[in-house]
């Protein structure tokens, strides 16, 4: 989902950003029952992502920017269906959603 938007962070400095962000999926991506990572800016741009990952960065922005207005930067958000589980948390001016297997085999 984010390499349509490679040439983008290239020219605007934001792949600086992508290097530390790409070891937070990586490092994700290898607990149980991790589907997919990605990490976004408030803006909705996404920074990286690895997995099975749906095209909605500026969705996953925008869950966290409402949430701050109730609780503040570092809450998690969990939202379940069936199907799937996300995770969503922002810290530091980035928000990192976490999709899950809703009840992983361990």
């Amino acid at each position: 989902p984010c390499s349509a938007l490679a040439d983008a962070r290239a020219r605007s400095g934001a792949a600086l950003v992508r290097r530390p962000m790409e070891g937070v999926c990586e490092t994700a991506m290898q607990s149980p029952g991790v589907l997919g990572v990605m990490c976004v800016d408030s803006h909705g741009l996404c920074l990286a992502s690895q997995g099975d990952v749906p095209q909605a960065s500026g969705a996953i922005a925008e869950i966290a920017a409402q949430a701050s207005s109730l609780v503040e930067d570092g809450a998690l958000i969990c939202i379940t269906s069936p199907t799937r589980k996300v995770m969503v948390s922002r810290s530091e001016g980035v928000t990192t959603a976490i999709f899950m297997d809703p009840a992983p085999n361990l």
